[in-house]
């Protein structure tokens, strides 16, 4: 979640099924815990009451338009524990990138919503392609994965910072 995004409320009916429920409002503030997690959300709703939230309580409906390719890998954390990885993304783009495989479908910012799921959709199939000569991310001789998400935004560094181990 980020600030600028737009959350309703969403609970749990009788049917075990999950319903969004109350006016939209846009994230205004949120807080982190010393781990860099979303601890608290701050929330200007359509009526205009500024309220904070737990995160467990919204659901983010900001519309999805960007099909984003990452390479997904995994980094060193740490020794603590035994030693821990974590996982990483970064964003791939059509100049940056040296196919070894076709280029893969159209990605980016798309129309609507309809338009960047189906595109979502090609270029994972073309992902599961690419993939199939790479080693998985799990392995200490992996080069990544290529990975399409369907994000409200265009691609970035995830996570932004280094997570620290606690």
């Amino acid at each position: 979640m980020r600030i600028g995004d737009q959350v309703q409320e969403y609970y749990c009916n009788s049917d075990g099924r999950f319903e969004l429920v109350g006016p939209k409002g846009v994230v205004i503030a949120l807080e982190e815990d010393m781990d860099g997690y979303t601890d608290k959300v701050t929330v200007r709703w359509e009526t205009g009451a500024i309220e904070e939230r737990n995160p467990g309580e919204l659901e983010e409906i900001t519309p999805k338009l960007y099909v984003n390719l990452y390479m997904h890998d995994r980094a060193y954390g740490g020794p603590q524990e035994g030693g821990w990885w974590y996982d990483t993304y970064a964003p791939v783009s059509e100049e940056d990138a040296e196919w070894e495989h076709a280029k893969p479908p159209k990605f980016g910012l798309f129309a609507t919503e309809a338009e960047a799921e189906d595109a979502r959709n090609e270029l994972e199939g073309w992902c599961n392609l690419a993939n199939e000569t790479r080693r998985s991310p799990s392995s200490v001789l992996s080069e990544g994965h290529y990975v399409a998400m369907l994000e409200a935004w265009p691609a970035e560094y995830q996570p932004s910072s280094r997570p620290f181990y606690c």
